[in-house]
């Protein structure tokens, strides 16, 4: 996986934000979740993945990084990052799926 971060940087006096590398060629697991959630006409059954990445704790990812990650079988899925859970061995990171691509 490699995680990227929106930081403010400042040029001219103008503040833009520019999206900056903090980890590259990073192993992790992705687990994905299928949910069957029913339709506003309760005619059609929408699945809606859910994503939770496992990691080793000492890599910092924040709410917001964009995460992208490319499985075994080169299927890439490009996720923003939730609230992270951290343990003593790993940490749990769920994830929501970017639409913008």
């Amino acid at each position: 996986m490699s995680v990227s971060r929106w930081v403010d940087e400042e040029v001219n006096g103008i503040t833009k934000q520019k999206l900056i590398g903090v980890l590259d060629d990073v192993r992790c697991h992705l687990s994905i979740t299928s949910v069957p959630i029913p339709s506003s006409n309760g005619q059609h059954i929408v699945q809606q993945n859910i994503y939770t990445l496992f990691t080793k704790p000492e890599y910092n990812v924040l709410p917001g990084d964009t995460i992208v990650v490319t499985t075994s079988h080169e299927v890439k899925h490009i996720l923003i990052a939730g609230m992270p859970k951290v343990y003593d061995m790993s940490q749990q990171i769920p994830c929501s799926e970017e639409f913008n691509q």
